[in-house]
């Protein structure tokens, strides 16, 4: 028993406080919410749902562990949704990640470029975006329109906002001043035309 609690996993509770505590929160703070996530889904730090990444990609993974709560409630059936350090996300311009399909769900790959460069209201918005892709790569785009009662893009990208934007239930703009990458703050919004 670990304070009065049922016995939670020791490595994934060492894991959940490390990556709590990348989101700013005091020691005992993040051992309380770590608990929580734990007794809720004991695999919810392990390998399938969120890989290790490199001590660089703090804010990647702070970003997508904050996020990854909202959607796995909203999508329990998904499968397995990863997160991976991958510097080819990186092209020297505006592209510091990309999603793709894998055989039981979606990986997620951030470049440790991301967190050199990236305000945290960008890293939120980007890691909101390619979670949007992810669930955009994973169900039908009727059965999406159904579900948020919106009309969903043609354009791929605009789509993965408005889907992220629906579940998330915040705006994804375009930071001007930073090469147009998404953020959470202002910026230009919604995506502009021609932007890949």
């Amino acid at each position: 028993m670990l304070l009065g609690r049922p016995e939670v996993d020791v490595e994934g509770l060492r894991v959940g406080i490390e990556i709590e505590r990348m989101r700013g929160l005091e020691l005992l703070d993040a051992a309380e919410i770590a608990v929580a996530r734990l007794l809720r889904s004991p695999d919810a730090y392990a390998g399938s749902r969120m890989a290790r990444m490199t001590p660089n990609a703090a804010s990647a993974q702070a970003a997508f562990s904050d996020l990854l709560w909202v959607f796995e409630t909203q999508f329990p059936d998904f499968g397995t949704l990863t997160l991976i350090a991958d510097d080819r996300a990186h092209d020297g311009g505006r592209h510091y990640a990309y999603c793709g399909k894998t055989r039981d769900g979606a990986e997620i790959a951030f470049a440790s470029a991301a967190d050199d460069h990236l305000e945290p209201e960008q890293m939120r918005a980007m890691m909101a975006h390619e979670m949007g892709h992810a669930i955009d790569f994973r169900y039908d785009v009727r059965a999406l329109e159904q579900r948020f009662r919106t009309s969903l893009s043609s354009d791929i990208e605009r789509r993965a906002d408005q889907i992220a934007e629906a579940v998330f239930l915040f705006p994804i703009r375009y930071d001007a001043k930073c090469a147009y990458v998404q953020t959470t703050g202002r910026g230009v919004y919604p995506r502009p035309r021609g932007l890949r």
